[in-house]
This record gives C-alpha cells, sequence and structure tokens, in this order.
C-alpha cells in the first residue's frame, strides 16, 4: 500500500489589509518554474514577530503577517493593542503611502 501527497494548500492572509494569498506547498523546494514562482511569491510576504515577557508569567511570541512593506505598520500596531470585540482604530490609516510622507 502507498500513498502519495498530492496536494496541500495554504493560505496566508494579511493582518493589516485582508488580502489572501493560496500556496500549493506539495513541490515549492523543486527546481521548477512552478517552484520557483511560488517561493518568489512567499517571499513576498513578511512576518512580524512581538515577543512579551511580563513579569507574572512565562515569555510570549505573538506574530503577524502582512502582504507587502505597506501594511507591515498596521501589523506590528495590531500586535500591541490588547485583543478586544471592538477596535476604534482604522488600521488603514497606519499603511505607508508610497512615494509620498503624509
Amino acid at each position: 500500500m502507498s500513498a502519495e501527497v498530492i496536494s496541500q494548500k495554504v493560505r496566508r492572509t494579511c493582518d493589516a489589509c485582508g488580502k489572501a494569498e493560496d500556496f500549493e506547498l506539495v513541490g515549492i523546494l523543486d527546481d521548477t518554474d512552478a517552484g520557483r514562482e511560488a517561493r518568489e511569491r512567499w517571499s513576498k510576504w513578511y512576518a512580524i514577530i512581538h515577543e512579551l515577557y511580563p513579569l507574572d508569567g512565562p515569555a510570549q511570541k505573538l506574530g503577524g503577517l502582512a502582504c507587502s512593506l505597506e501594511c507591515v505598520p498596521a501589523v506590528a500596531v495590531k500586535l500591541l493593542l490588547p485583543e478586544t470585540e471592538e477596535s476604534n482604530i482604522d488600521l488603514s490609516q497606519l499603511q505607508v503611502n508610497r512615494g509620498s510622507i503624509n
């Protein structure tokens, strides 16, 4: 009896703007056009990590994904905010605008 994995998809979703992108992981490390293209798309994403060292508990790591450099500041601020049901902060206003400073 044998089995072969033929599909293993991962969806990455930007924690700032909500953009989602699907990746096929089977063959992503292969030296093929499809593998190279998938690795190139994957490497355009940013992972933002915030390490917490509370005095009364264990260390923690919070993480978020950003689909572009413009979304990195919004994700970083979101990781600093306490988790609540509602947020009055418009994260899209924290995104960096290319070519201009506001």
